[in-house]
């Protein structure tokens, strides 16, 4: 029997071959009823997250909000994908900072919905609290014009996240 087990996982691993797509199609092929789709592993093969990676900063008179982006394989959901890390002061008082968090956390995604745009991508902003709330997810979308990485909270789902409800709408961060 445990040679019979041994053997189904070989022959299973032999047949469910992984087909490498990028990672910028994955939005497309999820909606698309492919049969394939449990097999693709999503890679940033054409480098379309380096225009967001690496440190952001914002300050204005209310608020200072440092971003750390970077890039990191999602294991389970078989894709590369953007995470951030952040520090937002506001009026002086240090709100959220996961800066010193060295993996992934509140932030994260990557999903390109228009894929003739690959300068605008979109991440899930989690709430951040002690205790996690199902639903409390914002949607945000980041654009690169020019030198600047622009951070637009989707304000239809503010709602449901005390967390997104700290950052203005819509901010300009520079490099």
């Amino acid at each position: 029997m445990k040679y019979f087990v041994v053997l189904i996982l070989i022959t299973s691993r032999l047949f469910s071959q992984e087909i490498l797509m990028p990672v910028e199609r994955k939005m497309e092929l999820s909606n698309a009823n492919d049969s394939n789709y449990d097999n693709y592993v999503f890679k940033d093969r054409n480098n379309v997250f380096e225009k967001f990676l690496g440190k952001w900063f914002f300050k204005d008179s209310k608020y200072a909000i440092n971003l750390e982006i970077y890039k990191q394989f999602d294991v389970e959901n078989k894709q590369d994908g953007i995470y951030i890390n952040l520090r937002l002061i506001k009026d002086n008082d240090t709100l959220i900072n996961t800066l010193p968090f060295t993996k992934a956390n509140y932030i994260a995604g990557g999903f390109f919905e228009n894929k003739k745009n690959l300068n605008t991508t979109s991440v899930f902003l989690s709430e951040i609290s002690s205790v996690w709330r199902c639903g409390a997810v914002s949607k945000v979308y980041l654009s690169r014009i020019n030198d600047n990485l622009i951070w637009e909270i989707d304000d239809k789902q503010l709602f449901f996240n005390a967390t997104a409800s700290l950052f203005p709408s819509t901010i300009k961060f520079t490099r």
